[in-house]
């Protein structure tokens, strides 16, 4: 799901090709108004939804499912203003157990990522601009592993899911890149980097320098 976002959301803003705050609204509200209706679905069975998981029978697994959807709904019912707050905002995946327990994943538990969605639509036009301008790349890159090295050790908080992007970058990366290589195979009629197996391919990504588009394809224009 996060590979395919990072393609699926390159590729619009290329094809956009629109200002920051125009594409924001948009995406926004492509988003919003089934998420706000899912929600309120939500909520409106999540009393029901925790009494069936709660008379269950389960097993040691289950159990723990069963806690974490009681969890849920207490933080639904008990919190319902500062969780909707956030939510309101597309942000809930960023705030920490620490401060919101669950926050990703109340109302509706896969709600998480749609906020993991909505941090990359944010952040997706800076990645784009850093591959035209090196220094920002470069800087865009050390900030994410930064990030995401906090992220794993715990002083961005914990979280009941993977609903931040500081956990995600690598992910988010790989669809960005997949991207260029399918629009790199359109245009060339073969792979950018070409060899007989994977490891030797991404031997070849890593190491070597990547071919002048006008040496394998004579004709193409600069831009």
């Amino acid at each position: 799901f996060v590979i395919l976002s990072g393609f699926v959301i390159t590729n619009l803003l290329l094809q956009e090709q629109v200002g920051y705050g125009p594409y924001l609204v948009r995406r926004f509200f492509r988003l919003f108004p089934a998420f706000v209706v899912a929600c309120v679905a939500g909520y409106a069975v999540m009393g029901l939804w925790s009494d069936v998981v709660q008379h269950a029978v389960y097993n040691q697994d289950g159990t723990r499912y069963a806690a974490r959807v009681l969890e849920i709904a207490q933080q639904t019912r008990e919190n319902t203003a500062v969780h909707a707050f956030w939510h309101a905002t597309l942000l809930h995946g960023l705030i920490p157990d620490q401060w919101l327990p669950v926050s990703p994943m109340t109302f509706l538990p896969a709600a998480w990522s749609i906020s993991l969605e909505w941090q990359f639509y944010l952040l997706a036009p800076l990645v784009l601009l850093g591959t035209r301008r090196p220094a920002l790349g470069v800087a865009l890159v050390l900030g994410c592993l930064v990030l995401q090295a906090a992220y794993q050790r715990g002083w961005l908080g914990t979280y009941a899911v993977n609903s931040h992007i500081a956990g995600m970058t690598g992910y988010f990366a790989i669809g960005i890149f997949s991207l260029g290589s399918v629009l790199c195979t359109l245009l060339l009629g073969r792979p950018w980097f070409d060899a007989p197996s994977i490891p030797e391919i991404v031997a070849r990504v890593v190491h070597d320098d990547p071919p002048r588009v006008s040496s394998l394809r004579p004709g193409v224009p600069a831009a």
